[in-house]
């Protein structure tokens, strides 16, 4: 059975989204929006499903500096589904996972940083999709079907004895910490029992010139010399279920280009990308969790013989359209990509307000801004992006000025065990916009 995530509506032209900017000034209060989200995964049944959790928040009242611990107790609509007692990762603000003070037990979990020190920082809970706080493992009995839903207990302190049992510890400074758990909102997640096998090996593939997506589908986990890539291939995807590339699985093949999808690669694996393609693409956390990146830079660095292009997957365009009062920015998927279930233009108009547009379409073409067509810009003159698929975002009402713009391009992508993770573009810096 193969499954494939969703992908973009695809179009051939559109009319950019519109915001106004009137009303310069600062930003009403808002609420904190504190929210613990409990990611989708899959399993099989009698295996164990990793549930990604993340912490996410809009704004901090009160000048809490970082989350100094937490502790969640979860809920299963399967009474059977157990916490692993070995498997579990609990992260924390450098990307390290079970600090020396945490525990899981069957139904919860809990971390703890020392008074001063941090779990995630106030940056990494505010960027866009949060910060992933653990994956948990749970145990799925050999007789689970259908989908299993896994919660957070609205229980806050314990009944025998009176002390919190579900925390969100925040610390404004060391000694001075609040739990800010009865804020938060919670989204429960879901564990779907699949008949195929989940992380496996991926099946060997002779290529002929064709693009083509390692597993083809399935959700397969490594890439061994067992079951080699061998031939050509135009664009390569591999994708982030892939947490281990040998370096022998790919050494037969070759590729016009490359695509890693997990953010969090380690040097080997992305070694054995580079030495095949001269085009590699990557994507980056907009939480700036990821390793894969700065793998890649390391490997060609001091260990690679080829030194491919390597770029972001996602990009913001270093220039904007004026019309009138109306100002346009572009962002744009560079390689040939569509799985991703939305994307975002941002645009900050630096020191003024951040606007920004949502969609779950993509194009070729912006009817009278841009396009990623050759024969598009013979035949209409529209300026021609290097990339593949277009996004857009126009603000109108501007008032007359010059404004130092700040765009970025983010993206919503299934991660590792099947919970959405935001990705980002670097951002793109244009001075000097000026509107009359």
């Amino acid at each position: 059975m193969k499954k494939r995530i969703l992908s973009f509506a695809l179009a051939a032209f559109m009319v950019v989204s519109v915001l106004s900017l009137l009303g310069i000034g600062s930003f009403a209060a808002e609420s904190t929006g504190l929210k613990i989200t409990v990611g989708n995964s899959y399993a099989q049944a009698g295996t164990t499903a990793y549930v990604d959790v993340f912490v996410s928040a809009d704004s901090f009242a009160g000048n809490y500096n970082h989350l100094r611990s937490w502790q969640i107790r979860f809920t299963s609509s399967n009474p059977d589904v157990k916490i692993s007692a070995t498997q579990d990762k609990l992260y924390t603000s450098d990307g390290n996972y079970m600090s020396p003070n945490s525990n899981v037990s069957l139904t919860s979990a809990f971390i703890s940083a020392g008074s001063g020190k941090n779990i995630g920082t106030n940056e990494q809970i505010l960027a866009k999709g949060g910060m992933k706080i653990g994956s948990i493992a749970f145990e799925i009995p050999a007789d689970a079907t259908g989908v299993i839903t896994i919660g957070v207990t609205d229980q806050y302190f314990d009944n025998k004895s009176g002390l919190p049992i579900s925390t969100l510890q925040f610390e404004k400074v060391p000694g001075t910490s609040k739990n800010l758990f009865e804020e938060a909102t919670w989204e429960s997640g879901t564990i779907t029992i699949l008949d195929e096998e989940v992380g496996g090996v991926a099946p060997a593939k002779a290529g002929s010139g064709e693009d083509f997506t390692v597993g083809d589908g399935l959700r397969v986990g490594s890439m061994t010399k067992g079951q080699k890539m061998t031939g050509t291939f135009g664009t390569l995807t591999i994708p982030a279920t892939v947490t281990s590339i040998v370096k022998t699985s790919l050494s037969s093949a070759s590729a016009d280009a490359v695509v890693l999808k997990n953010t969090n690669l380690d040097k080997t694996s992305c070694g054995a990308a580079v030495e095949i393609t001269p085009k590699l693409y990557y994507y980056q956390l907009a939480n700036g969790l990821d390793t894969t990146r700065a793998n890649i830079k390391d490997y060609i660095l001091n260990d690679s013989e080829n030194e491919p292009v390597v770029l972001n997957g996602l990009q913001a365009s270093a220039t904007a359209k004026v019309n009138g009062s109306a100002v346009t920015v572009l962002g744009y998927i560079a390689p040939n990509d569509l799985a991703f279930s939305d994307v975002t233009v941002e645009v900050e108009f630096v020191g003024v307000k951040t606007k920004s547009y949502t969609t779950t379409a993509v194009y070729t073409t912006l009817t009278g801004v841009a396009t990623t067509s050759s024969v598009v810009n013979a035949a209409t003159g529209e300026e021609l992006i290097d990339g593949t698929y277009l996004t857009g975002l126009t603000v109108k009402g501007v008032p007359a000025g010059t404004y130092t713009l700040k765009v970025t391009l983010f993206a919503t992508a299934q991660g590792t065990y099947g919970a959405n993770e935001v990705v980002c573009s670097d951002v793109a810096t244009i001075t000097n916009v000026t509107v009359a």
